[in-house]
């Protein structure tokens, strides 16, 4: 038999299920992003992505991905 009702067991387990959930962006580092969107929400071919591309080397701006 439980020591405690199970109500007890069951909110403990729901408290700490939302405290990791509210934990989880503390375990990812940060990376700034920049993000460019269209004015009409198209996604971008690679015509403008190379000019993006180029403008950050020409300006010396280190980047990861694009």
């Amino acid at each position: 038999m439980l020591e405690y009702a199970r109500w007890k067991y069951t909110l403990i387990g729901v408290v700490l299920a939302l405290a990791l959930l509210f934990a989880l962006p503390n375990f990812f580092g940060e990376d700034p992003a920049l993000q460019i969107a269209r004015r009409d929400r198209v996604a971008l071919d690679d015509g403008p992505r190379h000019t993006i591309e180029d403008f950050l080397k020409e300006k010396k701006i280190p980047f990861t991905s694009i």
